[in-house]
C-alpha cells in the first residue's frame, strides 16, 4: 500500500466562518476581464472525461467510492503498467520527481483511458494515446528520469501529456463530466500546466521549474503535471521589479453550491520569501475569492506567511521534495455563489526580493471534513500539529543573519 502524503504537510490557517474584506493595503486586481469557465461540460449521463486525481481515488483500493471503469482493465489497479514493472495503482500515486516526464504523461493517459472506458469518445486523443502507449512501450521510467531538458524523447512525453491533460479537463473532447463534481463534491480543479482561462498580473506566469537563482539555487519541478502558476522573473529567478510589486492569478469562473458542506480551497505549494520577525509583515502570498461580474467583492480566506507556525523555521527547504498541501476553507456565507481564485503575491516593500518567489500546483475547491472541535485559531493550530507527517516542517527561507530589515 502506497503513503498518500508520506513527505506533505497539511496547514490549515483560517478560523472557520471567517471572512474579511480585502485589506486596505492590499491592491485590488480589476477582474472585468476574467474569463469565464473555459472547459466544455457534458451533461450528465452523455460520455465525459475526469482528472487523474479523480480516478486515482477511485479504485478498488480507495479511499473514494468504487468506479466501475477500473473492472475493465485485466486485474484492475493490479494490471501491470507497460514495462514500467509497477502497476496502475503504483504508478498513479508515483509523483513525477524532479519533472519525470514518464510519470507526467503516464498521469494523463491513465486518466485518458479509464475515462474512455467508461464512455468517453477518444477521437479528439485518438493520435496522443497510441502515441503514449508505444512511448511506454519502449522507455521505462528511469531511463525518461534520466533525460535532461529539451531531449526530444522527453518533449514527445510531455507533448503527448498536455493534450491528454486537456482531454481530462475538458478543453477538449466530448467535455468535463458535469455530474462529476456534484457526486465527489469536486467544485473545481486545475493542474496549473497551461494557465488556460487565468489571468496573471505582476510576475506571474507557468513554469515547468530548474530555473536557477546563482545565489540561491534552482526551483522545482512541479509538484504535479507538466507546469505550475510562479510569482518570480523567470530570468534572475527572484522577484526583484525595482520597488514593490505585486499580482494576481486569477482563475475561471466555478460555482459554489447553496448546498455545499464544509468546502476548502487546496493548493500545492512551494516557496522562498523574506520572513520579517512580524509574521504579518512582508511577502504576503494570499488566497482570496473573488465574485464572477463583481470584482469589488474580494474575500480573503487566508495568508499561507501569515501565521506563527512558521516562527523559527528559517532553513532552506529541500529541493528534493519542497511541496507542501495548504488548505483554507471557505465560509458559510460564500455559499451559492459564482466566484474566481486569486492567489495574490505582494512584497509590500523594495527589500529582500532577491528570493526564488512562490510556486503554486494542483488547486482545487473541494467538500472536505470539518475537523473534530475546530472552532478558533487554536483549535486549527491543534489540527496542524497533529496533522504534520513525517518530521516535516514548513519550507521558509528567512533573512540572513546580521541583515536587519531597515539597513
Amino acid at each position: 500500500m502506497v503513503t498518500r502524503w508520506s513527505t506533505r504537510a497539511i496547514v490549515a490557517l483560517a478560523v472557520i466562518g471567517l471572512a474579511v474584506a480585502c485589506e486596505p493595503d492590499s491592491p485590488m486586481t480589476p477582474l472585468d476581464d476574467a474569463p469565464s469557465m473555459a472547459a466544455a461540460v457534458a451533461p450528465p449521463g452523455v460520455g465525459c472525461t475526469l482528472t487523474p486525481g479523480y480516478w486515482k481515488t477511485h479504485s478498488e483500493y480507495g479511499p473514494a467510492p468504487y468506479e466501475h471503469a477500473w473492472a475493465k482493465l485485466p486485474n484492475g489497479a493490479d494490471t501491470p503498467f507497460f514495462i514500467s514493472g509497477m502497476t496502475w495503482y503504483h504508478v498513479f500515486w508515483t509523483e513525477a520527481a524532479g519533472g519525470n516526464a514518464y510519470y507526467v504523461l503516464a498521469h494523463q493517459y491513465m486518466a485518458a483511458k479509464l475515462s474512455v472506458m467508461a464512455g468517453a469518445d477518444p477521437s479528439a486523443v485518438s493520435t496522443a494515446l497510441s502515441g503514449s502507449a508505444a512511448l511506454f512501450n519502449t522507455y521505462t521510467p528511469a531511463q525518461v528520469g534520466a533525460l535532461r531538458g529539451g531531449d526530444s524523447i522527453r518533449q514527445a512525453f510531455l507533448a503527448y501529456a498536455e493534450t491528454l491533460s486537456a482531454f481530462n479537463e475538458g478543453l477538449i473532447g466530448p467535455g468535463y463530466c458535469s455530474d462529476g463534481p456534484v457526486d465527489t463534491g469536486l467544485y473545481f480543479v486545475d493542474y496549473a500546466d497551461s494557465g488556460v482561462a487565468w489571468t496573471f498580473s505582476g510576475l506571474w506566469h507557468v513554469t515547468s521549474g530548474n530555473n536557477c537563482n546563482n545565489s540561491r539555487g534552482c526551483t522545482p519541478g512541479p509538484d504535479e503535471g507538466s507546469g505550475y502558476f510562479w510569482y518570480a522573473d523567470p530570468g534572475p529567478a527572484d522577484f526583484v521589479d525595482g520597488g514593490r510589486n505585486f499580482g494576481s492569478a486569477i482563475g475561471p469562473a466555478f460555482l459554489l453550491p447553496a448546498g455545499a458542506t464544509y468546502p476548502v480551497v487546496r493548493i500545492r505549494t512551494w516557496f522562498e520569501i523574506e520572513y520579517d520577525v512580524s509574521p504579518f509583515s512582508y511577502d504576503f502570498m494570499e488566497i482570496y475569492l473573488v465574485e464572477d461580474g463583481n470584482p469589488s467583492n474580494r474575500v480573503f480566506l487566508g495568508r499561507i506567511n501569515g501565521s506563527s507556525y512558521f516562527a523559527g523555521n528559517g532553513t532552506t527547504f529541500g529541493l528534493s521534495d519542497p511541496w507542501i498541501e495548504f488548505v483554507v476553507p471557505i465560509p458559510a456565507s460564500q455559499f451559492g455563489k459564482t466566484w474566481h481564485i486569486d492567489l495574490f503575491f505582494d512584497t509590500r516593500d523594495p527589500l529582500y526580493n532577491d528570493y526564488r518567489g512562490w510556486g503554486v500546483d494542483f488547486i482545487t475547491v473541494v467538500e472536505d471534513t470539518p475537523p473534530a472541535g475546530a472552532v478558533g485559531a487554536a483549535a486549527l493550530r491543534h489540527l496542524f500539529d497533529r496533522m504534520m507527517i513525517s518530521g516535516d516542517r514548513i519550507p521558509v527561507v528567512r533573512r540572513e543573519p546580521g541583515l536587519t530589515k531597515r539597513d
